[in-house]
């Protein structure tokens, strides 16, 4: 039930580690927020969506 949840998360930190390398190194990181505020909703709706299914 709490799988897809975990799959966001994994991905928001990855996107998190791309972000900040490409920080370090001076590139463009707006591609990196765009998917950052996707990888957002997309935890947050399904975390309300496993709690509505444990009731």
């Amino acid at each position: 039930m709490f799988i897809i949840p975990t799959v966001f998360s994994i991905l928001w930190f990855y996107n998190l580690v791309q972000l900040i390398d490409k920080v370090k190194q001076g590139k463009s990181y707006h591609n990196q927020k765009i998917l950052g505020c996707a990888w957002s909703a997309g935890f947050t709706l399904s975390m309300v969506f496993s709690f509505m299914g444990l009731h």
